[in-house]
C-alpha cells in the first residue's frame, strides 16, 4: 500500500489515475489504473479516501517499485508518499453474511456509541471504507460476485484478526477455492489476467476502472 498525503494529494493524482480521485469525498473509493503514456497498464489500484490521506492499494509485489515511480512523478505539488506495504495485513471476508461476521468481530475494537453495523456495511457502495477501530480499515469489495469486506489491519495483529471473525461465524477457504471465485464473477487480477503489455479495455475494466467526464490523465488519449 502507497500512502499519499498533502494537500495537492487528490488533484495530482487526479493527473495520474485513470478514475475520478478529485470527486472521492472521505470515505469513498474508486478501482483505477494507471497508465504509460502509451495506455498501458503500469499497475491497478484500489483508491481510498480516508480523512487526511488518500491510500492506494496495490499489488504487494510491485509496491516498492511503484512508490519510487510515483515519487518521481512529484515535482512542485505538496505532495508525500509513504510506502506501507510491510505495515498491513489484510483479510477478506466475503459472502452473503460477510457484513454480519465483520460487524460482530469488531465488538471491542471500536466505541460501541460508533460501532459499524451489519447494517451500515452493506448500504456501502464497493470501495466505501471506514475506519476500523484506533488503526486500520475495513473496505468493502464485492470481487467475488457477493458482498465482501477486506479488513487492512497492522501486520501483527492479522492473525488476531483472522481468529476473531472465525468465531463471528467466518470460515477459512483454500486459496484455490478464492480463486475460483474471482474467475467465476468475471474480475480480473492484475500480473495475472492483465499486465504491462495490457490496456484496460482490452481486460474489460473500463466500466469500473476509468472515468470518461473528469479530463486529461496520462495515457488518455488511447
Amino acid at each position: 500500500m502507497v500512502r499519499v498525503s498533502g494537500s495537492d494529494r487528490a488533484s495530482w493524482l487526479q493527473g495520474l489515475l485513470t478514475n475520478d480521485v478529485q470527486a472521492l469525498a472521505p470515505g469513498g473509493g474508486c478501482y483505477a489504473a494507471w497508465l504509460t503514456p502509451q495506455g498501458r497498464m503500469i499497475s491497478d489500484a484500489i483508491v481510498l479516501a480516508e480523512e487526511d490521506t488518500i491510500s492506494l492499494d496495490v499489488p504487494v509485489t510491485l509496491a516498492e517499485m511503484l512508490y519510487r515511480q510515483l515519487g518521481a512523478a512529484v515535482f512542485a505539488e505538496d505532495v508525500v508518499l509513504n510506502d506501507e506495504s510491510t505495515v498491513w495485513g489484510m483479510v477478506g471476508v466475503h459472502g452473503p453474511s460477510a457484513a454480519a461476521a465483520v460487524s460482530r468481530a469488531m465488538v471491542g475494537s471500536r466505541p460501541s456509541t460508533n460501532r459499524l453495523t451489519a447494517e451500515l456495511l452493506m448500504s456501502w457502495p464497493e470501495y466505501g471504507n471506514g475506519p476500523l477501530g484506533p488503526l486500520g480499515r475495513v473496505l468493502r469489495v464485492d470481487h467475488y460476485g457477493v458482498p465482501g469486506f477486506v479488513l487492512r489491519v497492522p501486520g501483527a495483529t492479522r492473525d488476531l484478526w483472522v481468529s476473531r471473525l472465525r468465531l463471528a461465524g467466518a470460515t477459512p477457504l483454500a486459496p484455490a477455492v478464492v480463486e475460483f471465485a474471482r474467475i467465476e464473477a468475471g474480475r480480473p487480477e492484475f500480473l495475472v489476467d492483465m499486465d504491462a503489455d495490457t490496456i484496460p479495455l482490452e481486460a474489460g475494466i473500463e466500466d469500473r476502472a476509468i472515468s470518461f467526464t473528469k479530463g486529461c490523465y496520462v495515457g488518455q488519449e488511447v
